[in-house]
């Protein structure tokens, strides 16, 4: 029995975008691929890989929710005729949901996720992705478009209130966002496949970890900071939520093993963006706010449990 076929007899999972777009032969052998570079990589982890992994399944769940949030403030932009501002979260709608995909990788260092770029996203993607026939190039075809659309709208303000015409009719808002309504729930049920892949790998080759924390104090502590500290250009600030110190502590104290990225990004994730984003800051409520409890209905539609 296949890795993919072990995950789906013992949980419900959602991959029928997934499988509908590449089939259940290509999956399948994507799954097994992956998974040996699970077992591979955790083959002698200890408690420092323990926690990096955690944390890169955190995070592969926030990029997740990020894109989704990106994606469902499309809908509202688009519908206020705000073309820039519609271009310019599409683009981090399918750039985030990628991220979520490249964090889980077992064959990228995290130094190298980190160093990631948008120019370089387009071959990390082939070559982890494409190549394996689990996406195709309309992928990143569609991250060219965006990038481009995003671009235009940003630096040059076309009075036409579009970028193309003619023939290239087809990278219009009208014909981009379609395209992404598609491909976005393909990526989401990705990186939770990867995710179960991984935790079933971690169940494998290591199980449960013995807590070495003091043996790795300083290291385990750099790694946990490294994930919520944000730095400016001119070394002057440096950001630390209060909710995802957190929310990110919990998971480290609360998880023995890396875990599927559902199992948090709507009860936990989710909830902690409703509570905090759900009124203005002064408290008030209007009846055309965005609604942030559709980015957890979203995601819950595209990996949520039949």
């Amino acid at each position: 029995m296949g890795i993919f076929e072990k995950i789906t007899s013992q949980y419900k999972c959602r991959f029928d975008d997934l499988l509908a777009h590449r089939g259940e032969t290509v999956v399948t052998a994507f799954s097994d691929k992956m998974y040996q570079g699970f077992c591979d990589h955790y083959s002698h982890a200890n408690y420092l890989t323990y926690t990096e992994w955690l944390l890169r399944h955190y995070h592969a769940s926030k990029k997740l929710v990020l894109a989704a949030l990106f994606f469902t403030q499309t809908e509202f932009l688009f519908t206020r005729k705000m073309r820039n501002l519609s271009l310019y979260a599409m683009y981090y709608s399918l750039f985030s949901a990628f991220s979520s995909n490249v964090i889980l990788l077992p064959y990228m260092e995290l130094r190298s996720v980190r160093s990631a770029s948008h120019t370089s996203l387009f071959s990390i993607i082939s070559d982890h992705f494409i190549k394996y026939q689990i996406y195709d190039k309309s992928y990143i075809e569609l991250l060219n478009e965006l990038r481009l659309g995003r671009e235009a709208y940003s630096y040059r303000l076309p009075l036409s209130g579009k970028f193309a015409s003619g023939k290239e009719n087809a990278l219009n808002l009208d014909f981009l966002f379609p395209k992404l309504s598609e491909l976005l729930p393909i990526i989401f049920q990705t990186s939770e496949l990867i995710s179960y892949i991984s935790y079933f790998a971690w169940n494998k080759r290591v199980g449960q970890i013995a807590d070495e924390y003091e043996s790795f104090e300083n290291e385990s502590n750099d790694l946990f900071f490294s994930f919520l500290e944000i730095h400016d250009h001119l070394g002057k600030y440096c950001l630390i939520d209060d909710d995802d110190y957190y929310r990110q502590n919990y998971v480290i104290k609360n998880f023995k093993s890396p875990f599927p990225i559902s199992w948090i990004a709507t009860s936990k994730i989710c909830e902690d963006l409703e509570c905090n984003w759900d009124c203005n800051e002064d408290g008030s409520e209007f009846e055309h706010d965005f609604d942030i409890n559709c980015v957890g209905a979203y995601i819950n539609n595209c990996i949520g449990v039949f």
